[in-house]
């Protein structure tokens, strides 16, 4: 009696074939040997096969996945644009990220300069937080901004992603910090800097206090909240290129970013590059996390209002279990989430700020 045959069908050219035929690919999809080679290719870095979605070639002429290509690559910290790790070199200025050579030899050349001592104060009443912070204003004009922003605790950067200059603050805590922030946004208003769509707002949040737990639940609860901080700021700042939208892509990260990876997997998210909204490439780096997303601005104001708003939210859900931050977060709408705002937050001025913000952007609250 002869034995049956199994037949599959090949998921690249969809002919039938025997599974004892059947090549199992990196996406987990049968193909013919045929096929199989057509799609894969092996990786320089671990060699492993690997599937054609996942190629980047290597500026050294080697073919890597995603994962490898990063582990031989960087990027170049002003201009942004991708290198070879013997390419790069460290820059000397404060943020001691990687530089290209080109990048390295005109900043020399250039008027910039490292922030100050740290900032920081015991009295937080006014931000609501003891917690570290810092931020980066990008300016796409600032005509003469040594003359004025030079004797100040601020340094100035270069940014080859902006017309202008990126100023950025020393370490800040408290209400000094805040103020330090204010004082540095009214100077830049009252001396004519202006900012364009290219432009936006970093801020860094110290999680030095959080242990592997801590940060699992506040990557979770950003990831829940996301389109709700979206809702917070100008539109045009929505999915850009320097902060893009987390939308689960296995282009984006590592593994799969989504609720279940970020309860079970690593203390923090693994980010293949930094131009998310929020960043945690910067906690392995700084021991902060990184909110990309506000638009551009040196209103002090807004600045020091998005300060508030995300020291203060971190410090709740260092609080809370992974339980109560998906009950309270998890498939909620931003006009739901608004409403645990105004008790996280505990201000009525700084709720009816984002709730104004809200409303220009067509979400009632």
């Amino acid at each position: 009696m002869t034995d049956k045959v199994e037949l599959t069908v090949c998921a690249g050219c969809e002919d039938s074939m025997d599974v004892s035929d059947v090549t199992n690919g990196a996406d987990g999809k049968d193909r013919c040997d045929s096929c199989h080679r057509d799609s894969h290719f092996s990786c320089d870095g671990c060699h492993d096969d690997c599937h054609n979605n996942d190629h980047r070639d290597g500026e050294d002429g080697g073919d890597y996945c995603d994962s490898c290509f990063w582990e031989h690559h960087g990027e170049c910290y002003h201009c942004c644009g991708t290198f070879h790790n013997d390419d790069l070199q460290q820059s000397t200025h404060y943020t001691y990220e990687s530089t290209c050579r080109d990048c390295a030899e005109r900043y020399e050349q250039e008027e910039f300069w490292d922030c100050g001592s740290p900032v920081r104060s015991d009295d937080y009443n006014d931000v609501g937080s003891s917690r570290g912070f810092g931020v980066e204003l990008e300016t796409s004009f600032c005509d003469g901004y040594t003359d004025w922003a030079k004797d100040g605790v601020f340094g100035a950067d270069e940014d080859g992603s902006i017309s202008g200059v990126e100023f950025v603050s020393p370490p800040c805590s408290g209400n000094a910090g805040l103020k330090a922030i204010q004082s540095f946004c009214d100077r830049a208003e009252s001396n004519g800097c202006e900012v364009d769509d290219r432009c936006g707002v970093h801020l860094h949040c110290d999680v030095n206090d959080h242990d592997a737990d801590d940060r699992k639940k506040l990557a979770l609860a950003y990831y829940y909240t996301q389109d709700f901080w979206i809702g917070c700021v100008d539109e045009d700042r929505n999915d850009t290129f320097y902060a893009r939208k987390v939308k689960g892509s296995r282009h984006s990260y590592s593994n799969e970013y989504d609720a279940t990876s970020l309860r079970n997997g690593d203390d923090y998210p693994y980010q293949s590059t930094r131009y998310f909204w929020i960043n945690w490439d910067s906690y392995k780096k700084y021991g902060t996390v990184e909110v990309r997303l506000h638009h551009a601005s040196v209103n002090g104001r807004e600045v020091c209002n998005w300060v508030k708003a995300h020291t203060r939210f971190i410090d709740y859900i260092k609080g809370m279990s992974i339980a109560q931050v998906t009950r309270v977060f998890g498939n909620e709408s931003p006009v739901t989430i608004m409403r645990e705002m105004r008790f996280i937050w505990g201000d009525d001025q700084l709720c009816e700020f984002y709730a104004s913000r809200m409303r220009k952007n067509n979400i009632a609250v």
